[in-house]
């Protein structure tokens, strides 16, 4: 069973494995996740999904301000996996090192009241005498603050100054600030796509320009051992799709081939030979067959160290003079996305969804 509020875990039989364990009491494992407010109904869902695929486990949820769940933390609130809305929060945790990983994105919209249609471009923003928007100190905020920094250099510094003048409220989360557009308390506000999809209709989305819109990125990070097995569960296909149903993007999804940048040039992927080989890889569980590019000759190339990224920010970076004599393969796979594997390297040196390599 899914909570809402910091839980202590406590040893419980359960049914279904005394059965399996001979009459002998199995400790019951809770999972404890600290989560950006905007999650609610999202991460409710996978908390169940998790719960179903691992019998015997519960999933206890602390729904928050980034900022506020991160200052609990730092006072040694026990926690196992904390999602947050951006990065800033996660500065000063003492996290399990090299946990970040990105596994949704969002962006921001304008609300208004349902039944108020006053203005319909967001430019008129500066027309509305009642405007909320979350403090700065909160991912939502810095994000808000970022998003006007762009659009005043479209619209204008007076833009800017009239706009600011009806800020009435900086909230300390986006829920705060979609509550007060609700109930009548605000003219407008800015919040994240996903909220206006959890109002249900209590009010009007206005769309923000593609040129000043700031693409929000929401990290994982993991505390202890048990985190990291609910922080997988965030990356499987389900999980991915489930937040996408509830107005997130996901960064897994394939937007282009992997960026080969060597010092400092862009040189599109595929460019030169690349040949299409089978080759064999152990990973951490069995020894495997894969179709790639073998792409060594990249190793060849002026540079002393090459950094992967993937879409998840997880990141590998090695030193080229001990990798000149070893296999480098790039693998597509059947969803559009690529891999890096150096088959005699571990594990923790391969790369998915890969985005970018960096060589200099």
């Amino acid at each position: 069973m899914i909570k809402y509020s910091l839980h202590v875990r406590t040893k419980r039989c359960v049914a279904f494995f005394l059965a399996l364990a001979g009459g002998h009491c199995v400790q019951a494992q809770t999972y404890t996740v600290f989560a950006a407010a905007s999650l609610k109904e999202s991460l409710t869902e996978i908390a169940r999904q998790f719960e179903f695929a691992h019998p015997g486990t519960s999933v206890s949820i602390n729904f928050g301000g980034s900022q506020q769940l991160a200052a609990q933390i730092r006072h040694g609130a026990n926690v196992d996996v904390f999602l947050s809305a951006g990065r800033e929060p996660l500065k000063g945790l003492s996290m399990n090192p090299g946990s970040q990983r990105t596994f949704a994105t969002n962006s921001l919209v304008l609300v208004v009241p349902s039944d108020d249609r006053r203005i319909h471009r967001f430019e008129n923003i500066d027309s509305l005498e009642h405007l909320v928007i979350a403090d700065k100190a909160v991912p939502v905020g810095n994000y808000t603050l970022a998003m006007f920094d762009s659009a005043e250099r479209r619209l204008g510094k007076m833009w800017r100054a009239r706009m600011s003048q009806h800020i009435v409220s900086r909230e300390q989360d986006v829920r705060s600030v979609l509550a007060k557009v609700e109930l009548g308390e605000a003219d407008g506000g800015i919040v994240y796509m996903t909220d206006v999809l959890a109002a249900r209709g209590k009010v009007r989305a206005i769309p923000i320009p593609n040129a000043f819109q700031v693409l929000a990125r929401y990290p994982s990070v993991t505390f202890g051992k048990i985190g990291k097995d609910f922080q997988k569960f965030l990356f499987n296909e389900k999980s991915q799709k489930t937040f996408v149903r509830f107005g997130f993007g996901s960064p897994l999804v394939p937007s282009h081939p992997p960026v080969l940048e060597i010092n400092h040039q862009e040189v599109p992927f595929g460019a030169g030979t690349m040949v299409i080989t089978r080759f064999t890889a152990k990973d951490h569980q069995s020894t495997k067959s894969y179709l790639g590019y073998d792409v060594r000759s990249w190793l060849r190339q002026k540079g002393a160290v090459i950094t992967l990224t993937g879409a998840d920010d997880y990141s590998v970076e090695l030193k080229i003079s001990g990798l000149r004599s070893k296999y480098f393969y790039i693998v597509p796979s059947r969803d559009g996305n690529f891999q890096a594997i150096f088959p005699q390297l571990s594990p923790k040196t391969w790369v998915q969804w890969l985005r970018k390599v960096t060589i200099r």
